[in-house]
């Protein structure tokens, strides 16, 4: 029973979404991506302008999805506790409301970084 609750609760819910933010982080902060990287690491036109840029990027975002990823972990508990029989619907829509909220600020974040520590050339201010 208790299993059960587990694998159809917190792992289906933003839990899982948030380890795997959190180890995104992890790995982005262990192993830091190369220049240039076209496997992974944080790649936009911004971040991608010199390698100062991409550094900086990778470093910020990845220590954004360590925090995202703890917050999506402790939502995706929350949610479990109080949505998971009958109200399965709102329980899956608000765990993907703050998966895709993550993501968003995510980027938003990192972009308003790279905007205030470097120019439009990719020289650091």
């Amino acid at each position: 029973m208790i299993f059960g609750y587990f694998i159809e609760g917190p792992l289906t819910s933003s839990l899982a979404a948030g380890l795997i933010f959190w180890l995104a982080g992890w790995v982005m902060k262990s192993y830091p991506p190369k220049w240039p990287n076209y496997f992974y690491g944080y790649r936009t036109m911004s971040s991608l302008k010199s390698k100062e840029t991409f550094d900086a990027a990778n470093t910020f975002s990845g220590a954004l999805m360590r925090k995202y990823g703890k917050g999506l972990m402790i939502w995706g508990i929350v949610l479990s506790l109080f949505f998971h029989e009958k109200y399965w619907w709102l329980f899956l829509a608000a765990g993907m409301l703050a998966l895709v909220g993550s993501v968003i600020a995510l980027i938003y974040n990192t972009e308003k970084y790279l905007k205030l520590h470097f120019d439009a050339d990719g020289r650091p201010v």
